[in-house]
């Protein structure tokens, strides 16, 4: 029995007959299919019951094999799968979601930037954000703060719809202009994007005069 891959799928080679494919299926999950017959033909069917002959082949790939099977992901795992991501591309190509389904507690983390420092971010002093509506459908919320077991709530902000200073679309506008806040919390300038279902990353920058500075991304992830 042997391995090797083939069009990104990984092939094990069970007899002189039959190879085992395992085929991915997404992050971490593969399908082992046993093939039957040439995998490079344009004849290759697939046979769920291998002859005998496949039996100590078989045997072997079982040890061999992936696990077939994760568990849910969760938002902490999401957050972690953008870290090393080509951000900027990510958030290009993001689009802007209705400003309604940003609801509830929602996990953060930032990606870049001093905060995302290992030592750092294991202060959990930035944990996400929590959102809200009222009555008229306005979507508002506020920052979750914390260190270690604590965590509070504070810097209000506005939610909305709203063109990109960076390029001409449409992005969800983080706005903390806001005259309860203190003047150094009001100079940010987020810029939010859905990039999968439930999967947000956004861009911070901070208004210096007439000028805006890069600050980082940081994500927000749905339970």
């Amino acid at each position: 029995m042997h391995a090797q891959d083939i069009a990104g799928e990984e092939v094990v080679e069970l007899c002189a007959s039959h190879r085992l494919l395992y085929r991915g299926k997404g992050a971490g999950v593969w399908d082992p299919v046993v093939l039957h017959g040439d995998l490079l033909g344009h004849a290759s069917t697939v046979n769920p019951y291998p002859s005998t002959d496949c039996n100590r082949g078989l045997s072997e790939a079982a040890d061999y094999a992936r696990p077939i099977t994760t568990s849910p992901a969760t938002p902490a795992s999401r957050l972690s799968s953008l870290r090393g991501a080509d951000l900027r591309q990510l958030h290009a190509t993001g689009t802007a979601p209705d400003p309604l389904e940003l609801t509830g507690v929602i996990d953060g983390a930032v990606l870049s930037g001093r905060l995302s420092l290992p030592v750092v971010r294991g202060l959990g002093l930035w944990r996400g954000k929590v959102f809200s509506q009222d009555e008229t459908g306005a979507v508002s919320g506020l920052n979750r703060l914390g260190f270690g077991p604590l965590e509070t709530r504070r810097y209000s902000f506005t939610a909305r719809l709203a063109r990109s200073l960076f390029g001409d679309r449409e992005v969800i506008f983080l706005d903390h202009d806001i005259p309860s806040n203190p003047s150094r919390v009001r100079r940010f300038h987020d810029e939010l994007v859905r990039i999968e279902d439930g999967l947000y990353l956004a861009t911070s920058y901070y208004r210096h005069g007439d000028d805006l500075r890069y600050l980082c991304h940081f994500a927000l992830a749905k339970p």
